[in-house]
């Protein structure tokens, strides 16, 4: 619950951000590069939402190239680095762009982007590596050493169906600490 209105208010703050920047057409870049790191603060750096609202700033239509010529010259360089660092961060926590956010990078930046680019990779190759790790990490590593052991040893057994018991040590007492 407290996830979700973190994420709403975080939404909220993006769309206020958009309705503002109609008037100017600056300061974009500048704005997701504040958004980026603010989003672990919020706790919505694995919400797709929450990235979806931060690509919709950038206005549709306004860093489309004239031409294809045109785009080999990488017209609005800062604006499609900041799209891409969006992107990054998606990948970094294994989120695939949707067709909602395909559409969006489309109409804001065009089908020869560097942006397009980088989500037409992210979707192909994220699609082919999504299970091929057959050992995958849980989402949350734990903090504590016997959990941590527990994971490592459940990674490293072959077999799927093994058990991993725990004994604690303070049931036995030496000959020195008896007398």
């Amino acid at each position: 619950a407290d996830i979700s209105r973190n994420s709403e208010h975080l939404i909220e703050t993006l769309e206020d951000f958009k309705n503002i920047k109609k008037l100017k057409r600056c300061g974009y870049a500048e704005f997701v590069q504040a958004a980026l790191p603010a989003m672990e603060e919020f706790g919505v750096e694995r919400d797709p939402e929450s990235y979806k609202a931060l690509m919709r700033i950038f206005p549709p239509g306004a860093f489309v190239p004239a031409s294809k010529l045109a785009s080999g010259f990488f017209p609005y360089y800062v604006q499609q680095r900041a799209a891409i660092e969006i992107l990054c961060k998606m990948e970094k926590y294994r989120i695939m762009p949707d067709r909602e956010m395909e559409a969006h990078i489309i109409a804001a930046f065009s089908e020869w982007s560097d942006v397009w680019r980088k989500c037409g990779r992210m979707v192909y190759w994220m699609t082919k590596l999504r299970n091929i790790n057959p050992y995958p990490l849980p989402e949350n590593i734990p903090n504590d050493p016997l959990e941590l052991a527990i994971v490592a040893l459940k990674r490293m057994s072959v077999d799927p169906q093994s058990d991993i018991f725990v004994h604690s040590s303070d049931q036995f007492v030496s000959k020195d600490e008896q007398t």
